[in-house]
C-alpha cells in the first residue's frame, strides 16, 4: 500500500435546491434566477438590497422562503 505525504484535502459546502427532482447548485444569484425563472427581477432586487452571503446556509434559506412565498403569491 502506497503512502502518499503531499495530499490536502478541501472541505467545502455546497447548497442544492431542488426543483422538481432536479438539483440546482446556488452560489449566486444567478442561480436562484435558474431555479425561479419566473421571479428573475424580484431576486435580482431582493439580492441589491438584502446583499445575502450565498455561502451562509441562513441567507440562503432567507432567499429561498422569500422566493417560495413569491411563487405562492404569483401563480
Amino acid at each position: 500500500m502506497a503512502v502518499y505525504h503531499n495530499l490536502t484535502f478541501n472541505i467545502t459546502d455546497e447548497f442544492l435546491l431542488e426543483n422538481n427532482g432536479k438539483f440546482i447548485k446556488v452560489s449566486n444569484a444567478k442561480s436562484f434566477v435558474k431555479a425561479f425563472p419566473k421571479y428573475k427581477e424580484e431576486i435580482n432586487r431582493y439580492v441589491e438590497s438584502n446583499k445575502p452571503n450565498f455561502k451562509n446556509e441562513q441567507d440562503l434559506k432567507k432567499l429561498t422562503n422569500y422566493c417560495i412565498q413569491l411563487s405562492l403569491v404569483k401563480k
